[in-house]
């Protein structure tokens, strides 16, 4: 498939998991690195269909600065694959949690898989929360859907809150609707988030 094709369907892409638009936005730009003009055109188009994507911006930045580009690309999805937040989250938790999650989080979902043995309550954030119900019920884990007008009692009665951010920084991140109130909540009502 030629770059400009294949990133035409990156760009079209719709909510799939970070790790995934990476690898395929990574192929296709890799497919421009020769011509450094047309990579930065194609990049200020993939941010902005998916300006919320944070590791998609950390790939532009990175393979518009380095000096081969396609092997940065490479890099790049090589460190996302091997993302170890999933690990860390899962022995983080104390046994048989009951957590809250807020939409539909990719990796703090491979965490509670991996886990196993969490109850996890999912907040429906803009209707996300069904693709996530069934990956943690097709795994055996008990999941409940949560109304947006359960937010406060569910980070209440929670063991912890779970959040993902789309993009970080030092002052702040950027998540679903929902994960404010559910942090605040949880926060005042001593829950670590």
């Amino acid at each position: 498939m030629h770059p400009i094709e294949r990133l035409r369907y990156v760009a079209r892409a719709g909510r799939v998991d970070q790790a995934m638009l990476v690898d395929e936005a990574a192929g296709a730009l890799g497919g421009l690195a020769f011509d450094h003009a047309e990579l930065v055109t194609a990049c200020r188009r993939l941010l902005a269909r998916h300006p919320t994507a944070g590791a998609m911006w950390c790939l532009a930045a990175r393979m518009l600065t380095a000096s081969d580009s396609d092997a940065a690309g490479r890099r790049f999805c090589r460190e996302v694959e091997s993302d170890r937040t999933p690990r860390h989250l899962a022995g983080a938790l104390p046994d048989d949690a009951r957590v809250l999650v807020v939409g539909w989080p990719d990796v703090v979902a491979g965490g509670l898989v991996r886990r196993g043995d969490v109850r996890a309550l999912v907040l429906d954030a803009g209707g996300e929360a069904l693709p996530l119900l069934r990956r943690l019920a097709t795994a055996g884990i008990e999941a409940t859907e949560v109304p947006e007008a359960g937010v406060g009692a569910a980070a209440a009665s929670c063991d912890a809150v779970v959040l993902e951010a789309a993009a970080a920084g030092p002052d702040g991140l950027l998540a679903v609707s929902g994960s404010r109130a559910a942090a605040a909540v949880a926060r005042h009502a001593g829950r670590p988030v």
